[in-house]
């Protein structure tokens, strides 16, 4: 017997994809290739003995490491931020701070919490991946401001900010843009 699972699914789910579909072995194998597309940093550059000794210190202590934790965060590294982020001059309660996995479940909450289904995002051309990833999801549409050496080009970002339908977000990377890694200069930082 087949089930259909189809008619369980949301109506969006057929519109979730993979949005790169790259054999990395096969780049990572390359002679002379540096890949950049995930965003990592290289292995070479990763204090893996410093991690070592971290794992092996969290194992001694042992308290709560099988758990799940705070939802939002261990709350000492979310007082850390907060008294860096006072240091720059943004005064934030810890509460207040969320840790996320990485960018994408970031872009995942921002989305949820800002868009509805036919919302305009402004985004950089060309723009990060992943962040599409996570916005189609809430099935917004999209403006495609360009770009140059120096970033986002606000003669040309302008008008799609005052056209119908108005856009609920700009979303920019500005400092080493990804995929192009330029950042955006001093003077087009509004």
């Amino acid at each position: 017997m087949s089930i259909s699972w189809s008619p369980l699914l949301a109506r969006r789910a057929p519109n979730l994809h993979p949005w790169v579909k790259v054999d990395v072995n096969q780049i990572w194998n390359t002679p002379g290739v540096i890949y950049f597309g995930d965003g990592a940093p290289s292995v070479e550059q990763m204090p893996i003995a410093r991690l070592r000794r971290a794992t092996a210190d969290a194992w001694e202590e042992a308290s709560g490491i099988l758990s799940y934790g705070e939802t939002e965060g261990h709350r000492p590294l979310r007082e850390l931020i907060a008294e860096r982020m006072a240091i720059r001059g943004v005064e934030v309660d810890p509460r207040n701070v969320l840790v996320t996995c990485g960018s994408q479940q970031g872009l995942d909450l921002a989305a949820r919490a800002l868009f509805d289904p036919g919302d305009v995002v402004v985004v950089e051309g060309p723009t990060y991946f992943g962040a599409l990833q996570a916005f189609d999801a809430y099935e917004v549409s999209y403006r495609v401001a360009p770009m140059d050496e120096q970033g986002i080009i606000p003669e040309q970002l302008a008008p799609l900010l005052v056209a119908e339908p108005r856009p609920k977000a700009i979303y920019l990377v500005p400092t080493f843009q990804n995929p192009t890694g330029v950042c955006l200069t001093p003077a087009r930082r509004f």
